[in-house]
């Protein structure tokens, strides 16, 4: 029986969130944190191709009066492979949120990849 290598699955963290507006980092990563299993699995994928394969993406959005985010979009990512930054941009839209306790928030989350 041939024994076949193994590619690991990576590793992703999420960074410190960056807040404007009126709701907490720790509420906006709480609902984030749910969707990462997505992006981890475009990771791997990519590290069949690229078992190297390594940097950051970061995301912005915006959440609306009533909780709804939009306006998703890449903001200063590194990580050349152009699928796993569409991957986190389209993990989170979508997303709701707790009703900001006044006005929009935007916020940027970072992910970083690592082998």
């Amino acid at each position: 029986m041939r024994k076949t290598a193994s590619i690991p699955a990576g590793t992703l963290r999420v960074g410190s969130v960056t807040v404007n507006g009126r709701l907490p980092p720790a509420t906006i990563l709480n609902v984030v944190q749910g969707r990462v299993g997505v992006m981890r699995a475009c990771y791997a994928d990519a590290l069949q191709s690229n078992p190297n394969l390594m940097g950051h993406v970061s995301v912005l959005f915006v959440i609306g009066r009533n909780g709804g985010s939009s306006n998703m979009g890449n903001v200063g990512s590194d990580l050349p492979y152009p699928k796993i930054v569409s991957c986190c941009v389209r993990a989170l839209a979508g997303v709701r949120f707790r009703q900001p306790e006044s006005g929009i928030v935007t916020a940027v989350v970072p992910f970083m990849f690592s082998p």
